[in-house]
């Protein structure tokens, strides 16, 4: 599960009316899992902090986690079942070609993680430049979050 299906979780629990899931990724009450668990089911998460040099995408589907970085980074591969600590990094493994292009391929069948990161670090500028630009940020004392690049 993943904290996508939060939403759903509560209008379940609240007895609100919602339509059925037509993705594979998107939300579904946490209570559907108790009854029919889907160990197999693709999860995507995403990363775009303001002060990171780039973000990222997750998916995880199986044993297998998958991670994209925007700006042609080397990807990461992990194999959760064997390396639940994330120790052995398998995405640049050739041996793993195949499974890491099909796990490419399946996230980008749900959106285009490049167009993503270029959209949130487009509005993050424009906020930044709202606020009266990066100095203006970092001068701020309620300001605790990653520092801008």
């Amino acid at each position: 599960v993943s904290l996508n299906d939060l939403a759903a979780t509560i209008e379940r629990a609240v007895a609100l009316g919602r339509r059925a899931a037509a993705q594979p990724w998107e939300g579904r009450p946490l209570q559907d899992f108790v009854a029919a668990p889907e160990p197999g089911r693709l999860v995507i998460s995403e990363y775009h902090d303001g002060g990171s040099p780039t973000g990222l995408t997750m998916l995880r589907q199986g044993a297998w986690k998958y991670v994209h970085y925007a700006g042609g980074h080397p990807p990461q591969l992990f194999h959760m079942e064997s390396d639940p600590g994330e120790r052995q990094d398998l995405g640049e493994d050739p041996a793993h070609a195949e499974v890491r292009a099909k796990l490419q391929d399946q996230l980008s069948g749900v959106l285009d993680p490049e167009a993503v990161n270029a959209r949130a670090f487009a509005e993050q500028k424009v906020k930044l430049e709202a606020l009266g630009g990066a100095e203006t940020v970092r001068a701020m004392p309620s300001f605790n979050h990653t520092p801008l690049g």
